[in-house]
């Protein structure tokens, strides 16, 4: 007689079976589209965006560093230099590549269950809501804890009773025990 656990264990193994994939193929894809829901892939597009016209300028003084400058027939020459290595590093800079390095690290610290849970949560209006706001309430709480940080500095550097212990310390008066 088969048991309720054989008979899942035997669904799941034929389910895995005739699609063809892995459990954890399964997951992955899981992972993928828990990155596309988060908005995280758009995040790092973004981020890609932004970052990349920042290596240019590096490849320009690495080149320009590396090179015997008799052998530089003309600037034009660097240029094309640059521009090329450029273009093979936006062909090679793929967000696929990233995504697929990141997949393990969410393989390793959430369960298939909880891959599916967020990806519900993320896919209901309220996990909508939270990716469209969170950058904004992230940016607004970043400057209210700089500002917080700002007060606390002022606050702690006019104190009369530190003042002066801060500079018994510094003419060698006081020890900071």
């Amino acid at each position: 007689m088969i048991t309720a656990l054989q008979g899942c264990a035997v669904a799941l193994a034929t389910a895995i079976v005739c699609s063809g994939q892995t459990p954890m193929e399964n997951k992955a894809q899981e992972i993928k589209k828990l990155i596309e829901v988060t908005g995280a892939a758009q995040k790092m597009q973004v981020a890609m965006d932004i970052f990349t016209p920042k290596i240019e300028p590096l490849i320009r003084q690495a080149l320009e560093s590396g090179l015997n400058k008799e052998k530089v027939q003309n600037p034009e020459n660097l240029e094309r230099a640059v521009n090329l290595i450029m273009a093979e590093f936006r062909k090679q800079l793929r967000q696929q590549d990233l995504i697929e390095r990141i997949i393990p690290i969410y393989a390793k610290y959430f369960s298939n269950q909880e891959i599916h849970g967020l990806i519900e949560f993320y896919d209901s209006p309220l996990g909508r809501k939270v990716v469209e706001f969170q950058p904004t309430v992230l940016l607004e709480a970043s400057k209210q804890g700089e500002a917080w940080g700002q007060e606390i500095a002022q606050r702690v550097l006019t104190e009369p009773d530190l003042q002066t212990r801060v500079m018994e310390i510094l003419e060698g008066k006081h020890s900071l025990k």
